[in-house]
């Protein structure tokens, strides 16, 4: 089994992430990637959330974004990293483990 394929079955388990939102503080949710790989799941509110995957122009390591800057916390800036979707309108902005970061990154 290759590193990518570990990080693949990581990814679709799921994983606890932090989500800084443009409105309101920073929450824990549960993030999965679908079985298809195609699409970036989690639970706001207990509505079922989705980004495709393919709708993601950019992946920008670290707290780089407004949405960041509102609770900046330079100490984990190695753990964050923001996807850039809607024509880099908008940014799902995340903090976690280093290994899920790095996967992320990887794809970007």
């Amino acid at each position: 089994m290759t590193p990518d394929d570990n990080a693949l079955i990581t990814l679709k388990k799921g994983s606890k992430l932090i989500k800084y939102s443009r409105k309101g503080k920073p929450k824990i949710r549960e993030f999965r990637l679908s079985s298809d790989e195609n699409t970036l799941v989690w639970y706001s509110h207990n509505k079922e959330k989705c980004l495709r995957l393919s709708s993601v122009s950019k992946v920008i390591p670290g707290q780089r974004t407004a949405v960041f800057r509102r609770f900046l916390r330079p100490e984990k800036d190695y753990l964050s990293f923001s996807l850039i979707y809607k024509n880099g309108q908008r940014s799902l902005d995340l903090v976690k483990y280093k290994f899920f970061v790095l996967v992320f990154i990887n794809w970007g």
